[in-house]
């Protein structure tokens, strides 16, 4: 047998030493593969499945394969030391066929993993939340406030639908009645021109916003707030009265005793009373939660005692000649008054008097 030349034995050197570092990468390749199928199996439907499926096998037969005449390959180097270079050769073609399927596989699984992705956001979507229209804007400067309050909570829930400020601005005019739409009528002759040539209050929420609250919004809100939550008075129940003493609150800068003092004088007399029974509360929130509970435990138990007033024995029918429609007696017996004295007519009364 002819010896080897010096650059089949350096290529049969470097061969013993990379070879078992292939045969180490293609086994971590086969436990890949054993994950990724336990992800896929889930959902067995998909298209990915089916092509992951036919992708697997061939490239776990190709694997094998490799691994084999890997194997082979190392035995002869060991005992021998006699190999081929077209063996090699072989062999390096194999690998590069395997190194293309999994590259083709890892294609396939990242897809799988895309419309896994794309099918759990849709199913795991939130539901859209459906609230109200916002009221119609006709000028009134308190109202401002809230009205653009209510466009916010809109805007937030539909942000697909108002992703745009033209969106939004449009949106918000169609709400305009009144003064408010007739300051806003002239721009929107304007309103189908190329944006470039749109005015600005068109295409700026910020400056909508901010063109209607100057014009037509609140001039003093803070001094108007402050003059507001002196004159509250609760008129209905402690919830209402406080629903909007909070409002107020968060136009102006009080501190808690003037807030606690204030909230009290507007109550009504039977919930002050209450409260004054019981411990002073330091905490404007505590205070308002507290009068709540107490108005509505006074409503049930007025609730509850309805149902013995109108349950109270009725009193019976007498029909009299004057009037034949059944009148109610009472059943308590009426004593005479000590000024009564005979009726006219009385005919009774009048012979006893002239009894000797």
């Amino acid at each position: 047998m002819e010896p080897f030349s010096p650059e089949q034995v350096e290529f049969f050197n470097k061969a013993a030493v990379t070879l078992p570092a292939v045969e180490e990468a293609l086994q971590k390749l086969l436990l890949r593969v054993e994950k990724t199928e336990s992800a896929i199996n889930e959902h067995p439907d998909t298209v990915s499945k089916k092509i992951y499926d036919k992708v697997k096998s061939d490239t776990t037969k190709s694997i094998q394969s490799i691994l084999d005449s890997l194997n082979k390959l190392q035995t002869d180097l060991q005992t021998s030391g006699q190999i081929t270079q077209n063996a090699i050769q072989t062999n390096q073609l194999e690998i590069q066929s395997l190194q293309d399927q999994l590259s083709t596989l890892r294609n396939e699984v990242i897809l799988y993993i895309t419309e896994a992705r794309i099918t759990k956001a849709a199913n795991t979507a939130e539901p859209s939340i459906k609230v109200r229209h916002p009221d119609i804007f006709s000028g009134k400067p308190s109202a401002c406030s809230n009205f653009f309050s209510q466009l916010a909570l809109v805007f937030a829930t539909s942000p697909d639908k108002f992703n745009t400020d033209s969106s939004k601005i449009l949106y918000a005019i169609s709400y305009l009645t009144g003064t408010p739409f007739s300051y806003m009528e002239p721009y929107l002759m304007k309103a189908n021109l190329p944006e470039s040539d749109r005015p600005a209050i068109l295409s700026d929420y910020t400056l909508f916003k901010e063109t209607i609250t100057r014009t037509f919004g609140d001039p003093n809100p803070i001094e108007n707030a402050d003059r507001a939550i002196r004159q509250l008075r609760q008129t209905t129940s402690v919830a209402a009265y406080a629903t909007e003493f909070r409002r107020l609150q968060m136009l102006i800068d009080w501190n808690q005793p003037p807030l606690i003092s204030q909230f009290l004088s507007g109550l009504k007399y039977n919930i002050s009373q209450e409260l004054n029974r019981r411990e002073p509360i330091e905490d404007i929130e505590t205070l308002i939660n507290t009068a709540i509970q107490i108005d509505n435990r006074l409503f049930s138990h007025a609730q509850h005692r309805k149902p013995l007033l109108n349950s109270s024995p009725s009193m019976p029918l007498k029909q009299t000649v004057h009037n034949p429609i059944a009148l109610p007696v009472s059943t308590t017996t009426n004593l005479p008054e000590q000024n009564d004295g005979p009726q006219p007519m009385d005919l009774s009364t009048a012979s006893s008097s002239r009894r000797p």
